[in-house]
């Protein structure tokens, strides 16, 4: 169910204005893009995932580490885990023609 969802997101164009707003809100609006990219991490194929790294996911959930919120640095460190574990798939596959993590890198 979550994997049409997502696609359906992603088809619409949808994830560069929320990287956007992630980037450049307010922190309210932040928690919410971080809790939607959780989501999104945790339920998306790793198609999607890859997808979500490639239009900038990562460094906004980096930021967000800073928060005073355990609850918000909780979600953003299992949406980067989700992350590393579709780059460390890519690895295993061979698909990142080194041997790391290309998720660790950014």
């Amino acid at each position: 169910m979550y994997s049409v969802l997502g696609l359906g997101v992603i088809e619409a164009g949808l994830i560069a204005s929320l990287v956007n707003l992630f980037q450049n809100a307010e922190f309210d609006i932040k928690k919410e893009a971080a809790c939607a990219f959780y989501n999104a991490s945790s339920g998306g194929t790793n198609e999607q995932i890859k997808y979500l790294v490639s239009q900038g996911c990562i460094k906004p959930l980096c930021d967000l580490l800073l928060c005073p919120d355990p609850k918000i640095v909780t979600i953003c460190l299992e949406g980067l885990e989700n992350f590393l574990k579709v780059g460390k798939a890519e690895k295993s596959f061979g698909n990142t023609g080194d041997d790391v993590n290309l998720y660790a890198q950014m």
